[in-house]
């Protein structure tokens, strides 16, 4: 019985592995439709992968017609091992094409998005091991991001010299906190992983210092308004309401 739960818990990680595989491969044909890559030869290369990739899929299909009856099938060991052996072969391509992509995004946001739009793939583990330098950039630049955002704080601001300087102040401040806010988010959705490693510990406290810099700031905004507003009505109150 033992043995019976333990074949059956393995060949659903491997039902889950190949669904995976289906859904992230098919990603990469949208992907090179819109140009996702941004070069048309890159594209080209990314639609061949996607379609070496569809046809061992339907190989595989082919020799396992029905995933229902797969508990003690030979048949579909050796199948999905040369579906594996087959898609680490074009995963190896895809990451070369990652490469040249990311090396020509020169930005954060352009790297965050790079990484979004390969999102799919990006979760294959031979992926990740060809773009660690890449990520090591994105997660160090994360967290200068941050600082330089909890340093620009106390910056003066000179747009909407229209508005009176508190409203000023807090629409500044709002954007340095739009401003983070939508760094974290994203790599929150794209590297969930990362966030909660020791090195997405750096990365959170960077970002809580530069968040919690922001609300201080706007507290004592607010303070000052509430204050200076106390005070004028509290100058009102004391004049005469008739003048004779």
């Amino acid at each position: 019985m033992i043995s019976m739960n333990i074949n059956n818990l393995f060949r659903c990680n491997d039902v889950q592995e190949l669904t995976s595989i289906i859904s992230q491969f098919n990603d990469l044909s949208a992907t090179a439709r819109v140009g996702g890559t941004l070069t048309s030869t890159m594209d080209a290369m990314l639609a061949d992968i996607q379609l070496k990739s569809s046809k061992s899929l339907e190989i595989f299909h082919n020799q396992c017609p029905n995933l229902s009856h797969l508990m003690d099938n030979d048949q579909f060991d050796l199948a999905f091992f040369r579906l594996r052996t087959e898609l680490k072969h074009w995963e190896h391509e895809l990451a070369w094409i990652l490469r040249q992509c990311f090396s020509r995004a020169t930005t954060l946001s352009s790297k965050l998005t790079l990484l979004n739009v390969f999102n799919g793939a990006y979760q294959r583990d031979v992926i990740q091991r060809a773009l660690i330098n890449e990520q090591q950039w994105i997660i160090d630049n994360l967290k200068q991001e941050f600082q330089l955002v909890a340093q620009l704080v106390n910056s003066s601001n000179i747009n909407y010299l229209h508005l009176p300087p508190l409203s000023r102040q807090l629409i500044y401040l709002y954007g340095l906190k739009q401003r983070i806010d939508l760094f974290m988010n994203q790599f929150i959705e794209l590297c969930p992983k990362i966030v909660q490693s020791d090195i997405g510990w750096e990365i959170r406290e960077a970002y809580r210092i530069a968040k919690d810099k922001i609300q201080r700031s706007e507290d004592e905004i607010y303070n000052q308004f509430e204050q200076s507003a106390t005070s004028q009505i509290s100058d009102l109150l004391l004049q005469p309401v008739f003048v004779c």
